[in-house]
């Protein structure tokens, strides 16, 4: 007997794309994917310019791949791709980022010019030639024009790209492809960037891997001290054949991110640093919220760190950093976020030399705080920043309450204060009772001296009241205060 199966056609959306990849270009983003198992006859392209989205779709190809020609240098897109069939749209691939550098330039090695790719210049040595082969490119990302892989210059040669900026981190990439030769090993030549060779024996179709399909091979590098970029194509050893040149790409990319971005907090600022990048300059963001937005700071900074200044002690601050070369930003650093206070000194302990009397020195003591500065007042309008001031010959109107306060980094500690007394002038009473004479002073030391212009001695354990004898020699008496 025969059996007859019915062959019912899937009635589902296919499933989400995976394998997304993004390339940057000049000013243009290289997209591919995996092609769909799930029955996709289509795929919609999504752009975001924030992580996450939300996200807008710029195209609907049938092939698994696109090259988005609406951005911007210097700039960071988000990309999804979902596929579609007649029966609905899947749920967005996994999002994958791009971020384009600038644009510095290009020459068609051995030719004229085509697209952003100049007419052959910057060259010495070596000779012109074309060829009207259509080259493969599918196997590159970012690829040249046609032209410029049909053109070359063959031979040794040299190129020297000036005026370029000192210290930059430059893309060079060099654009091969082999359309005279058909097999391995019959062109082999060596190529150095800046006298560091960076291609040895170098094959184009043993890289290609095959003729008439393009390679690209991209290299970092500094400008040397006269800010020139030179490439040199060489013969191997042994030579086969010629060496040969299609293209060459000198591109600037977007710098990364200010990395070790660190915050301290003071009082009413906080003061920001973090690592250098080469030839950079940098713009601080500030947000009130964890996540933003974040609005600038500051821009155009050449140094590695800055204070915020003004800020509201007890308020918590968000901050990023973003580095701009040659007019390309990079994109936000990782966030960090401080909140100004301010930590008060302990109050000093505050003391005086008295109880005094009028014309003695008053001496103000305050106790050590580490790192701080004093501030006292007084009776009389006293004022002075001296941990431990004085008033030479105090008077009775220097009494009163005298207090100190410590001070770091603008936050003040609460006073310490100090009663000082200023009596009136001291003097030496003497009085006759019953034969004797007897000597009261308020304070100091009691000094005696046979003339009054001296010398003058202390008197050995004189307290007040002190009784002398009528018949006892006579002699002069004052008092040392101090």
């Amino acid at each position: 007997y025969v059996r007859v199966y019915a062959y019912a056609p899937s009635t589902n959306a296919p499933t989400a794309p995976t394998g997304l990849t993004v390339s940057p270009g000049n000013a243009k983003a290289y997209l591919s994917w995996d092609a769909s198992t799930s029955g996709a006859t289509g795929y919609n392209v999504k752009r975001s310019t924030v992580s996450g989205g939300s996200y807008t779709t710029i195209a609907s190809p049938t092939a698994n791949s696109y090259t988005d020609t609406g951005v911007a240098s210097c700039s960071t897109y988000y990309y999804v791709v979902s596929a579609t069939n007649s029966f609905g749209e899947s749920t967005n691939s996994s999002e994958t980022t791009v971020s384009l550098g600038a644009y510095a330039l290009a020459v068609n090695c051995g030719g004229s010019a085509a697209g952003p790719f100049l007419a052959d210049a910057y060259v010495s040595g070596g000779s012109a030639s074309s060829s009207g082969s259509i080259v493969d490119t599918s196997a590159v990302t970012a690829p040249a024009p046609q032209a410029v892989y049909q053109s070359e210059r063959h031979g040794v040669c040299t190129y020297t790209f000036t005026n370029l900026t000192s210290g930059l981190n430059y893309k060079v990439r060099l654009h091969f492809a082999e359309n005279y030769w058909t097999a391995v090993g019959q062109r082999i030549f060596n190529v150095s960037i800046n006298g560091k060779q960076v291609l040895t024996n170098y094959d184009i179709i043993a890289a290609a891997g095959a003729a008439n399909k393009a390679n690209i091979q991209e290299f970092t590098t500094v400008p040397t001290s006269t800010n020139t970029i030179v490439v040199s194509y060489s013969n191997a050893t042994p030579t086969k054949d010629q060496p040969k040149a299609s293209g060459i790409e000198i591109l600037i990319p977007q710098p990364a991110a200010p990395a070790g971005l660190m915050a301290s907090a003071g009082n009413s600022q906080v003061a920001l640093s973090w690592n250098p990048l080469a030839g950079a300059s940098y713009n601080v963001k500030r947000a009130l919220s964890s996540g933003g937005p974040y609005n600038s700071a500051l821009d155009g900074l050449t140094s590695t760190n800055w204070t915020d200044p003004g800020l509201t002690n007890g308020t918590t601050y968000y901050y990023v950093v973003s580095a701009a070369i040659a007019g390309c930003e990079s994109t936000n650093s990782v966030p960090i976020s401080a909140t100004p206070a301010c930590s008060v000194p302990p109050a000093p302990t505050a003391g005086n030399n008295g109880p005094l009397w009028s014309g003695m020195t008053l001496n103000l003591m305050a106790s050590t705080v580490p790192g701080v500065t004093y501030s006292w007042t007084g009776p009389n309008g006293f004022t002075s920043t001296n941990q431990n001031p004085s008033i030479v010959s105090a008077l009775t109107s220097a009494s009163g309450l005298f207090s100190v306060t410590a001070a770091t980094g603008g936050c003040t500690s609460a006073p310490g204060t100090t009663t000082v007394t200023v009596n009136p002038p001291a003097s030496v009473t003497i009085q006759a009772v019953a034969g004797n004479v007897i000597l009261s002073w308020p304070g100091g030391t009691l000094q005696t001296a046979t003339d009054l212009s001296g010398p003058w001695g202390d008197v050995a354990g004189a307290i007040s009241p002190r009784t002398n004898p009528v018949a006892a020699p006579q002699e002069f008496y004052r008092l040392r205060l101090q």
